[in-house]
């Protein structure tokens, strides 16, 4: 590899690079993630420190090339090509969680130019003596929520080198998401892909890639927002488990039945983001890799929601053994999501006991990972994260198509379904979750 590389985009960024195209410098694929530091902090250091990541992982420095036929990425090898920006606004007058918060959010929206790039920014707030706050921001195209985590690990190890031994001390990762790139449009010409759309069709039979809901107009000037707080999550791990499945397989459980309740229709598809990262060797690449693909709801009027599970616990698996195939070419052509007001939201939130530090704790801003994201005629998203000893659910709806009292109930039953599996098993029937999400 030469110091400038040039790649194609692959199907999934292909996908983002033509919805950013429909609607430019605007921050819907930011990819942020903020870290509190709290005691003392060397920023030139810290500075070093992003730039080594930047030399491990050359795909934080690439644009979009876009002046042939197809799109590509252009890595570029100069040195200093992000820097770390230090930024002193909120020092000296004791900040407030509310101030640290919106500044973290306004940075975080700022759009990319995905031509003149680059595409990953970093900042440090100086909030006071022995407190600071790193801020990390990628664009979809080069970085997934895994990259982003990544990102923030090899910047805290390479940090530690350089205090220890003035050597950033990290290694190349065992693959560079160019040669990912590479085998991926590869392997998406031969037989094995061929294989596996065929078998994505099978297993989705007549089952509608989307969900039908017949729209209506909304309140005028109404958003919805509210928190509510259930059982432990550790609780419903164990029950989740005991059934050979996970938390994500419940939760998705619990919205494909509050959905059957409300809308009435037995058969219908959720979209579901898979890692992508089936190969070792990019375990610990930075890039694009998560893929959007339709999972199977079949939730007949009178069905046992423990049914259900079960049947999205025996068939995730097996998806995951596909999770390559783009999901463009599952449904032969992607309509263009239409513009939307803005969404209700309700957080759900999971209590983890005992409470646990976390890298990523009291920076008031985390990475978000989409769990069902409308692509084709489904008008509900459901999001995951990570705050305040919570895991939190956050579901979003178009006012357009569920009314208020409609997403008030759908909240509701999906709050619920969470009880709707034993948790009273023996410790000795448990079994290790099979999937994961």
């Amino acid at each position: 590899m030469t110091p400038t590389t040039t790649f194609p985009l692959t199907a999934p960024q292909r996908e983002v690079w033509r919805r950013e195209a429909l609607t430019p410098r605007r921050s819907r694929y930011n990819n942020p993630l903020a870290v509190r530091l709290t005691g003392p902090l060397d920023v030139a250091l810290l500075a070093d420190a992003v730039s080594a990541v930047v030399a491990r992982h050359p795909l934080l420095s690439a644009v979009v090339d876009a002046d042939g036929d197809e799109p590509r990425l252009r890595e570029d090898g100069r040195p200093g090509i992000v820097r770390l920006e230090r930024d002193d606004s909120l020092a000296g007058g004791a900040p407030s969680a509310q101030d640290i918060d919106d500044e973290l959010r306004r940075y975080a929206r700022e759009p990319f130019d995905l031509i003149d790039g680059p595409l990953f920014r970093a900042r440090v707030y100086h909030l006071g003596d022995d407190d600071h706050v790193l801020h990390l921001v990628a664009h979809h195209l080069i970085a997934d929520g895994t990259s982003i985590e990544l990102i923030a690990a090899d910047t805290s190890r390479a940090y530690d080198g350089l205090a220890a031994t003035g050597e950033a001390g990290l290694e190349p990762p065992g693959a560079r998401y160019a040669d990912f790139a590479e085998w991926y449009e590869r392997r998406l010409q031969g037989p094995d892909h061929r294989e596996e759309l065929a078998e994505w069709a099978d297993y989705l039979g007549d089952v509608p890639l989307g969900l039908p809901v017949a729209r209506r107009a909304p309140k005028s000037g109404r958003t919805l927002a509210y928190d509510l707080r259930v059982a432990d999550a550790a609780a419903l791990r164990e029950a989740a488990a005991w059934h050979r499945g996970t938390l994500f397989v419940l939760a998705l459980t619990s919205l494909q039945c509050a959905l059957r309740q409300h809308t009435g229709h037995e058969r219908f598809s959720v979209f579901v983001p898979f890692s992508g990262r089936t190969e070792p060797e990019f375990a610990d690449v930075v890039g694009y890799f998560v893929n959007v693909l339709p999972v199977r709801a079949v939730v007949p009027g009178d069905a046992d929601p423990l049914e259900v599970f079960r049947a999205n616990a025996h068939s995730l698996p097996d998806l995951l053994d596909r999770q390559l195939v783009p999901g463009g070419q599952i449904l032969g052509a992607t309509a263009t999501p239409p513009a939307r007001a803005t969404p209700y939201t309700a957080r759900v939130l999971l209590n983890i006991r005992p409470p646990r530090s976390k890298l990523f704790a009291d920076a008031g801003l985390h990475a978000r990972v989409v769990l069902g994201e409308p692509v084709v005629g489904y008008d509900l998203s459901l999001v995951a994260q990570e705050e305040d000893n919570a895991l939190v659910w956050e579901i979003r709806a178009d006012p357009a198509v569920f009314p208020e009292p409609l997403f008030h109930a759908l909240v509701s039953d999906f709050t619920a379904g969470f009880g709707g599996i034993d948790t009273a098993a023996p410790p000795a029937e448990r079994h290790a979750p099979t999937s994961d999400s």
